[in-house]
């Protein structure tokens, strides 16, 4: 298994240790790939964020308005031990 999914720099996003949560709004990706698939032997979907090692993020649901419209992509991280229980929010702006 080798992850070949799109990498970001955890200066991305904001951490918020309490709540074990990092956020960013997709604009500040500019016209990058924020995420895509993850491993060249499965058909996860995320990305990874280089903070001391890599940690990856897996895409887990979309948060819409009543009216559809998505207000936000939610990601997990479960990769490295020590990202266990992060969730990394997308917000669409």
């Amino acid at each position: 298994m080798k992850v070949i999914g799109p990498v970001h720099t955890k200066q991305m996003f904001s951490w918020n240790h309490e709540t074990k949560t990092a956020v960013c709004e997709i604009s500040d990706f500019g016209h990058s790939r924020v995420w895509g698939r993850l491993f060249d032997d499965a058909c996860d979907e995320g990305f990874q964020i280089i903070t001391n090692g890599k940690a990856v993020a897996f895409y887990l649901s979309t948060t819409d308005t009543h009216n559809g419209e998505i207000t936000a992509w939610n990601f997990f991280s479960i990769y490295s031990p020590e990202w266990r229980g992060w969730k990394v929010v997308v917000f669409n702006d």
